[in-house]
C-alpha cells in the first residue's frame, strides 16, 4: 500500500539540478516539521535537471492525524516524478512517485496548475 498524503500538502519544492540527486521540501498539515527529501535518481525527461515547485490548491485540514507515521527525514531513490509536459514520458499529468526507506511508497497526483517548473 502506498502512501498518499496530496490531501495535507501545503507545498514544497524538488530539485533535480544535481544528476543523480532529487533533494527538496515539503510542507504538510498535521506535521510541525518540513519534511526534507534526500533521494537518489532523477526526474523524468520532461523536468530532468529542473526544480519543481509544488502546491496544494485546497490541502485538508480534517484529517492531519494521518501524518501520525510520517517521517520528517525522507530518504531512498526516485520511482516516476514528472510535470505530465509533452511528449509525456510517464503521464499526462504531474506525478511524484518515490521509494522512501521510512515510509516505503509515497504518491503526490497533481492539477497541472499546482506544479511550476523552474528553469535554471
Amino acid at each position: 500500500m502506498a502512501w498518499r498524503p496530496k490531501q495535507n500538502l501545503v507545498k514544497g519544492e524538488l530539485d533535480n539540478t544535481v544528476p543523480g540527486l532529487v533533494t527538496g521540501w515539503l510542507e504538510f498539515r498535521g506535521m510541525s516539521d518540513i519534511v526534507r527529501m534526500n533521494l537518489v535518481g532523477n526526474f523524468h525527461e520532461d523536468i530532468r535537471g529542473k526544480k519543481i515547485r509544488l502546491r496544494n490548491r485546497e490541502p485538508q485540514t480534517d484529517r492531519p492525524s494521518s501524518m501520525d507515521r510520517f517521517v520528517a527525514q525522507q530518504t531512498g531513490v526516485v520511482g516516476d516524478i514528472t510535470a505530465g509536459l509533452p511528449p509525456y514520458p510517464y503521464s499526462r499529468y504531474p506525478y511524484v512517485e518515490i521509494y522512501s526507506r521510512e515510509n516505503g511508497r509515497v504518491v503526490m497526483e497533481f492539477d497541472a496548475d499546482e506544479v511550476e517548473v523552474v528553469d535554471q
